[in-house]
């Protein structure tokens, strides 16, 4: 579906979009009979793929013949979820009456700008008023609320599963080094260090917190299809971001291992023989 917009000669200046190729509009697009436009990346892809759209020409169903003149990439105007294919008219050549809405660039707080443009508004034109006026930022509240909500609950839950795996591990770990007391105790008498057992139960940790998250990614690659209508700009198999979470698991095993590793190192091994 190709979005269509009517834009002022300054509209990508003030949003900051980049011309890619060709020009802006220019005061001289106004006396042309061809109307110029300008076209994001996708609708010059799906139009002309690997040729340069400059120039080129297409005519509409009312059989109004457009030429274009630039190519911009693409914006999430209508659809902050996926950028869609866009066509953009020069105001002058609109040939369908739409609202206006007058978008300004400003320095500072937007709201302080707003007296001032309502008497450049009145002072140009005294039929023309002000109807409302709002920061953009506003405007993608709305759009955005659900989505950082969906963030929100995603990466709390993700934060309690990550601090239930360590104290899970802290656990198990600190089992295995009350069962392992004698075995510890023997090694230490036989010439191990308190490093040497250390290691011995560092080890152990980040095999069984290896071997997790080699079965998380697994199962993340099988189950993450489920979540690609809440991914931004990230697919369901981005190898970063799998990376980064096996990293932040090890890393939480690690932490995990702290207090089982201070414990074995303490292992008197006289004292526990004795007692044994």
């Amino acid at each position: 579906m190709l979005n269509m917009e009517v834009v002022a000669s300054n509209y990508f200046a003030t949003f900051g979009i980049p011309i890619l190729r060709g020009r802006a509009f220019t005061s001289e697009d106004r006396a042309r009979d061809n109307p110029a436009v300008i076209i994001s990346e996708s609708a010059a892809s799906a139009y002309w793929p690997n040729v340069d759209p400059i120039g080129r020409r297409f005519r509409l169903a009312s059989g109004r013949v457009l030429t274009v003149v630039g190519v911009v990439p693409d914006t999430r105007y209508r659809d902050l979820r996926r950028p869609r294919a866009s066509i953009y008219v020069p105001l002058e050549h609109s040939w369908f009456a739409i609202p206006m809405t007058l978008a300004i660039r400003t320095v500072g707080d937007p709201a302080s700008a707003v007296p001032a443009i309502r008497r450049a508004i009145g002072e140009t034109d005294p039929g023309v008023s002000l109807v409302s006026a709002t920061p953009f930022e506003s405007f993608l509240r709305g759009p955005r609320a659900q989505p950082r909500l969906n963030a929100l609950l995603l990466g709390a839950f993700g934060m309690t599963a990550a601090g239930l795996a360590a104290v899970g591990l802290l656990g198990v770990m600190g089992t295995m080094v009350r069962h392992r007391t004698r075995e510890l105790a023997v090694r230490q008498a036989l010439g191990a260090t308190p490093g040497d057992v250390a290691r011995i139960v560092v080890g152990r940790a980040m095999g069984i917190a290896a071997a997790g998250a080699s079965l998380g990614l697994l199962g993340a690659l099988a189950t993450n299809r489920l979540l690609a209508a809440m991914l931004f700009e990230v697919s369901p198999a981005d190898g970063p971001t799998l990376a980064a979470a096996a990293v932040l698991l090890l890393g939480a095993a690690a932490m995990a291992t702290v207090v089982p590793v201070v414990s074995s190192m303490r292992i008197q091994p006289i004292i526990t023989l004795r007692t044994d």
